[in-house]
């Protein structure tokens, strides 16, 4: 691999990861506009609320952004194209370190769903904050089960991010494709009424940091970009005909 050649490959890592991470700044301004209308949006849309066939739509993207479904869809790209099981190994690892995230901060900080019409019960945005989870603040593991506890920030959403980063990476032709279902998926969990609109920003926002961090590394360098630490580990001995054999020289009669 020539120099040329790695320098285009770096660079195009490095726009990878400056992409990812514009698209967090971009979440991270918006978060506020989330909080503010958290409630409003929480008490007026849901499944009634959103016509059968958009609601149908929704409700498929799901499998976008569930395990099972985020399973199906890795196992089915492993068993058609085997020469892309490197990468399928690293989306797993890339949706595994999002996952741990995700479920660390879930099981620290309490926000009710917005399920049952619980969102009508509050007068601010704030008042659907607990608190510290007792997980956290006394050791108790009695409610870390307790899906309605924990809200924020969104998990479903995180995989469905997570999930098409990896899979534009691998299809970049189809990243348009993939971008639109992780954003059914995140409609998704706020017409369910089962994440607030901030929960699905910040599950976004979370997603794209970790992905940016960790495409940067040597591991998930060399699986979606061919590149590694150590680039070049040794200089041919031809230098202008690298992939000819040295020529010996026949000895004078």
């Amino acid at each position: 691999m020539n120099m040329a050649i790695i320098r285009s490959v770096k660079e195009t890592q490095s726009q990878t990861v400056r992409w990812l991470l514009l698209g967090a700044i971009t979440g991270l301004v918006f978060i506020p506009v989330a909080f503010s209308t958290d409630l409003w949006i929480a008490t007026r849309v849901n499944d009634q609320s959103i016509p059968g066939d958009i609601r149908a739509i929704l409700n498929r993207a799901e499998s976008f952004a569930h395990l099972v479904g985020v399973g199906f869809i890795l196992l089915t790209i492993g068993v058609a194209a085997p020469h892309l099981r490197r990468q399928i190994k690293a989306i797993l690892w890339m949706l595994a370190c999002v996952g741990v995230a995700v479920f660390s901060i879930k099981i620290s900080l309490i926000r009710i769903r917005p399920r049952g019409g619980a969102a009508a019960e509050f007068d601010s945005v704030w008042e659907t904050f607990q608190g510290i989870s007792p997980t956290i603040s006394k050791f108790d593991f009695s409610q870390i089960t307790n899906s309605n506890l924990q809200s924020f920030p969104s998990g479903h959403t995180a995989t469905a991010v997570t999930l098409a980063v990896g899979l534009s990476l691998v299809y970049p032709r189809a990243r348009y494709v993939f971008l639109l279902l992780a954003l059914l998926a995140g409609s998704q969990r706020i017409s369910s009424s089962a994440h607030y609109l901030s929960d699905v920003v910040a599950g976004t926002v979370l997603a794209l940091i970790l992905c940016a961090i960790l495409l940067w590394t040597p591991f998930f360098g060399h699986a979606f970009f061919g590149t590694n630490s150590s680039p070049l580990k040794a200089t041919p001995k031809n230098p202008t005909s690298p992939d000819q054999p040295d020529r010996v020289e026949k000895p004078e009669s």
